[in-house]
């Protein structure tokens, strides 16, 4: 791999490495379902895409943050991830982005791959990497270094193949049967518009639910709940799980995939959803944590896209979320992207020619019959 040869990011910041690695039935699989998950990852989350790689037998697209040292180990680990893994080896392109201020540096790891043939158990491998990788030196300037995830999540979707894309975090994992599931639902008539987003409510979990029985038995129980719905509510309300919950009860043995209703808008959503891929770019100004995924929403509700509701498709999240406490890096970056997103509002409502919508993220009214 030529580092010289990638390709530049619009700022003049990143080089830019399309279809690296790429699975022998990427390009098949993408005519089959015509729907790709577009999702991305540093070194550090790198592993949690086990389990959302189990859930979709369809396309993968993964961008990779290769940065520095780490870009060793990824190496390493993208070679136990596809000898391991089926749907890895053969479903999914990984494409590369590295900062130009720290490029990637060639290590010999070749003292941790004695871990490589144990697929059942990747934890001693992931730690030995990360043990070689996250020095005290390097972890000083490494945490607080800002993750560009907009133009990862950018480049995944740009490296598909299909018409419709799913960006995904890569810790998220969909609904048994989810891949047939909704590449029969893009084959009908509903999923031709051109302006509709198809959202997809998501949960935090104690345990993976084999089904949606499973699932609303987790929310019975308090062992589920909606996707950071103590961290940062607004981000996911206006999805409204009490009426996706109720579609789950009503149609009990139905496998179709439907649109239930449509969401309203509110600041700061940030669904998963299923699109055509000609929906906006996600902004990448925004770098680091705060104000990423929920600006290209703005954007999407300013520009006139609707957000419709399916089920009986979900999405889960390993773990429940319980603590609002963030390192004093993320809430500096957070407050750094909040004023480009000042600037960034009247560009959108200059672009879409509209009024500014009211930045309420859960008004009173829209609580009604919602969790």
């Amino acid at each position: 791999m030529d580092f010289s040869l990638g390709r530049r990011d619009f700022s003049g910041q990143f080089a830019i490495f399309d279809h690296v690695i790429v699975g022998e039935n990427f390009r098949m699989l993408g005519d089959r379902y015509n729907i790709t998950v577009a999702t991305q990852a540093s070194f550090d989350r790198l592993i949690d895409i086990i389990q959302l790689s189990k859930s979709w037998d369809g396309p993968m697209s993964v961008a990779i943050f290769i940065i520095d040292i780490e870009f060793s180990a990824i190496k390493v680990l993208i070679e136990y991830l596809r000898e391991c893994h089926k749907n890895l080896r053969e479903n999914a392109a990984f494409s590369f982005i590295y900062p130009l201020e720290h490029p990637p540096v060639i290590k010999d790891f070749s003292v941790v791959k004695s871990y490589l043939s144990d697929c059942a158990n990747p934890k001693p491998l992931v730690e030995a990497l990360q043990k070689k990788v996250f020095t005290p030196l390097y972890k000083k300037w490494r945490d607080k270094y800002k993750y560009p995830q907009n133009h990862l999540r950018n480049l995944a979707r740009e490296t598909s193949l299909t018409a419709y894309t799913m960006s995904l975090d890569v810790d998220i994992i969909l609904s048994p049967g989810a891949t047939q599931q909704l590449s029969d639902f893009v084959k009908t008539d509903e999923a031709k518009c051109k302006k509709c987003v198809f959202t997809l409510a998501a949960y935090e979990v104690e345990r993976i639910p084999k089904n949606k029985d499973q699932l609303l038995f987790l929310l019975k129980q308090q062992r589920a709940q909606p996707f950071h719905h103590v961290i940062n509510k607004s981000c996911q309300h206006a999805t409204n799980f009490t009426l996706f919950e109720e579609s789950l009860r009503k149609n009990s043995n139905s496998t179709s995939v439907e649109i239930i209703h449509t969401a309203e808008f509110e600041f700061l959503y940030e669904p998963f959803y299923l699109s055509l891929n000609s929906v906006p770019k996600y902004e990448e100004r925004f770098l680091g944590y705060g104000f990423t995924r929920n600006t290209q929403t703005y954007e999407l509700s300013v520009g006139g896209w609707s957000f419709k509701v399916l089920s009986p498709v979900y999405l889960v999240h390993l773990g429940i979320k319980i603590s609002k406490k963030k390192p004093y890096w993320r809430v500096k970056q957070n407050n750094e992207n909040s004023k480009i997103f000042r600037k960034f509002k009247n560009e959108v409502k200059a672009r879409y020619h509209t009024v500014e919508i009211k930045e309420v993220a859960s008004t009173s009214k829209s609580k009604k019959n919602k969790r």
